[in-house]
């Protein structure tokens, strides 16, 4: 892994706010579901949720959770594997709440966001800490069997 290549995931992750996570159930059944989120320079994303949601109560019995951002028009992804935990902390949840105001308000513009439909009781505020990354980049190989050579490791 190259500090570029770094440099490039990083601000890949803090140019898109949607990403698809999976996480796995009591029963060990995976469930996904489309959130969105910011990062922060350690690579850390965050979302809120839902206390009462499916990912919610996974991430609590299990924290474990992959995650996909894609970039449809330049055909690139970042794929991740890590460990999700709620963030308990007021003053931590003020900013984190913040940060995603600002990024739902970008990415929602006809309907009312989920987030208008949290209590704040309900609200959850979930950091992923990813232990693996990588990036996919299908549009350089020339060659579309050629597979070998888009992926590059970045954690």
């Amino acid at each position: 892994m190259s500090e570029e290549n770094k440099i490039k995931a990083l601000k890949f992750l803090q140019e898109h706010e949607r990403a698809v996570i999976s996480t796995i159930s009591d029963g060990g059944e995976l469930e996904s579901a489309f959130v969105f989120y910011f990062a922060d320079d350690a690579f850390n994303l965050y979302f809120m949720t839902k206390r009462q949601t499916r990912k919610c109560t996974n991430v609590q019995a299990n924290g474990k959770i992959s995650f996909v951002v894609v970039d449809e028009p330049n055909m690139r992804t970042l794929q991740g594997t890590g460990e999700a935990s709620e963030v308990v902390d007021s003053e931590s949840n003020q900013e984190i709440f913040s940060k995603l105001i600002r990024v739902i308000a970008r990415n929602v513009k006809d309907w009312p966001p989920p987030i208008s439909k949290l209590g704040e009781s309900d609200a959850v505020f979930i950091r992923i800490k990813p232990h693996w990354l990588r990036m996919a980049d299908f549009s350089n190989t020339g060659d579309p069997t050629d597979n070998e050579n888009c992926f590059e490791q970045i954690i």
